[in-house]
């Protein structure tokens, strides 16, 4: 009777190295798990608390071995769906992945369609600046033409009222030369009307 339960303590005890075996493979899985979702959000935290659990529990086999099948038993099945729900949020980090890699595209997308923005509204402040240049230039030299001109106009009525003036001795000569040339023909024919009598 001692062999017999000896036997199948000694049997346990492998089938339970065997599971504490599984369970580091597990552990080292969650944390290989954990290195690649620091960002996201620990969907394993319960996992590990029914781990934690189960090691507890395995911690007293010794002291149970009355119930040590049925929990182990517990315990394979609660490793299945340890390993499934692993499988699962392996999954769920596979296509979160694919899609942040697919945002990363976008963003790439987005930074080069800004960075030709930029260079496009570089060259409009440019071409405005130009412009700018352009008009003051303009302003500048319409406002030297501005006054240009008002000095011409200046120039011409200046010129002009000179050239009035230049007239206005000259018609007064003319006159005074018509009054003398009018004076000699009458001098000159009393002087005839003279001569004949």
């Amino acid at each position: 009777m001692s062999e017999r339960l000896e036997s199948m303590i000694s049997d346990l005890g492998k089938h339970i190295m065997g599971l504490g075996d599984k369970i580091d493979q597990l552990g080292h899985a969650v944390h290989r798990l954990e290195q690649r979702i620091d960002k996201v959000e620990h969907r394993l935290e319960k996992v590990e608390q029914r781990l934690d659990k189960v090691e507890q529990r395995l911690d007293k086999v010794e002291q149970r071995l009355d119930k040590v099948e049925q929990r182990l038993d517990k315990v394979e099945q609660r490793l299945d769906k340890v390993e499934q729900r692993l499988d699962k949020v392996e999954q769920r980090l596979d296509k979160v992945e694919q899609r942040l890699d697919r945002v990363e595209q976008r963003l790439d997308e987005h930074d080069r369609r800004f960075e030709q923005i930029e260079q496009r509204l570089d060259k409009h402040e440019q071409m405005i600046e130009q412009l700018l240049s352009i008009v003051a230039s303009t302003n500048q030299r319409v406002e030297e033409l501005r006054k240009e001109q008002q000095q011409f106009r200046e120039e011409v009525n200046e010129r002009f009222d000179r050239l009035e003036q230049k007239v206005h001795y000259i018609e007064i000569d003319l006159e005074y030369q018509h009054r003398r040339t009018a004076d000699l023909e009458r001098d000159m024919h009393r002087l005839k009307k003279a001569a004949n009598d």
